[in-house]
């Protein structure tokens, strides 16, 4: 099997076991998050595994439906539902040499679903340690 396929088996398993502790292994220690939401992006391991977490408490039906495979890294289809609202996105990851994530760029749609799955991550975020 591929190793960026292996990749994806994994951080999928992990994501959706909330296994963080080994997810952090999946992370280079300069990784960084690009957010559909903040137009700074995240560069610290802790703050985007927070962030991570915080993912699956504001939107608890998260699912991959689908993924891609590239020669430097790897794309996640995901889907969720808050309230009535569906938000659809991508999970697109920029692997290191070693099959770390050196870069995760999350997109979502549409932008009614982007801006109350924003305030949804605002709250959960608001008591998180980093």
């Amino acid at each position: 099997m591929e190793p960026n396929q292996v990749f994806l088996e994994r951080w999928n398993h992990m994501f959706h076991q909330k296994d963080f502790k080994q997810l952090a292994d999946l992370l280079a220690p300069d990784c960084v998050l690009i957010s559909p939401i903040v137009h700074k992006p995240y560069r610290e391991r802790q703050q985007i595994l927070a962030i991570l977490q915080a993912v699956t408490r504001a939107l608890p039906d998260f699912t991959y439906v689908q993924q891609e495979v590239f020669p430097r890294g790897a794309m996640l289809v995901f889907r969720g539902k808050m309230d009535e609202m569906e938000l659809e996105g991508i999970d697109l990851f920029e692997l290191s040499a070693d099959g770390l994530v050196q870069k995760l760029t999350v997109m979502v749609r549409p932008f009614k679903a982007t801006m109350m799955f924003a305030e949804r991550m605002s709250k959960e975020l608001e008591h998180a340690q980093y």
